[in-house]
């Protein structure tokens, strides 16, 4: 089994390879508290690319 975990606004990222369920079934509940949230392969890889940027600020138009 291959699972990926991401956590969301911070570039830390996780993928597990293993077959024992019981170690996975520990392992998510412990990553569960720390903030990492079960993703699929296109979003482990989408956030390689956008993990550590920050977002845009709405700036002010008015120039005087």
């Amino acid at each position: 089994m291959r699972v990926r975990y991401i956590k969301p606004g911070q570039n830390k990222r996780l993928r597990i390879l293993t077959n024992n369920v019981d170690a996975l079934s520990k392992l998510d509940k412990s990553l569960d508290t720390q903030g990492f949230k079960q993703v699929g392969l296109l979003a482990f890889i989408m956030h390689f690319v956008t993990a550590g940027r920050a977002k845009r600020v709405k700036r002010d138009s008015t120039r005087a």
